[in-house]
């Protein structure tokens, strides 16, 4: 994996983990108990702690990354990486990060 490939990782992990920071900013307004799954229909179905919903949904959309991250790197040792690829794929998560936060908060 280049350099350049790993800083892209990183930066995007970053922004995975960014809506931890507003969680942690917007604590005490969060409610006890948040709607953290809606059916296809839009009505709330699941409910998790604010701590699962503030730092166990990033820090799980991050292990995804990284496991594609690193799957994309198995894969491609033996021959050149996309650079179209790679950066849509290290741009997927961050965006649906910050997109599942905002609604659930």
């Amino acid at each position: 994996m280049s350099k350049k490939n790993v800083i892209k990782a990183i930066i995007s992990s970053a922004i995975i983990l960014l809506p931890i920071i507003f969680g942690v900013i917007g604590w005490d307004s969060l409610p006890d108990t948040i709607t953290t799954h809606f059916g296809a229909d839009g009505t709330p179905d699941g409910a998790s702690s604010k701590a699962f919903a503030v730092f166990g949904l990033p820090l799980i959309m991050l292990a995804f990354h990284w496991l594609c991250v690193i799957a994309t790197f198995l894969t491609n040792r033996k021959r050149a990486q996309s650079d179209k690829v790679y950066t849509l794929l290290v741009v997927i998560m961050p965006m649906i990060s910050i997109f599942v936060s905002a609604l659930i908060y």
